[in-house]
């Protein structure tokens, strides 16, 4: 009798963990949608004052580094890809 109480308290045991994994997950869910809103935030704020500075109301340093610093991770060059034509045949 006392090893099934036992191993009762050892399955209560694991499932408190689970609710405690389970709970921490979630916060880390929120904590990166937190994280992504407020990027999105930041970036309106720049492309605002980007807009505002190539529009003359800001100082010429503030321009130049606002927009080099917003179009650099917004594009890349790739490579372009030169595959051979395959028609359709195993033998090619």
């Amino acid at each position: 009798m006392d090893i099934i109480r036992n191993l009762d308290e050892a399955v209560l045991d694991a499932l408190e963990k689970d609710d405690e994994i389970e709970e921490e997950i979630d916060d880390a869910g929120r904590f990166s949608e937190r994280i992504l809103e407020l990027i999105v935030k930041i970036e309106t704020v720049l492309s605002l004052h980007e807009g505002k500075s190539k529009n003359g109301s800001g100082t010429l340093a503030q321009s130049s580094t606002m927009a080099s610093a917003g179009s650099a991770n917004k594009h890349a060059k790739l490579p372009r890809l030169n595959l051979k034509y395959f028609a359709g045949e195993p033998s090619q």
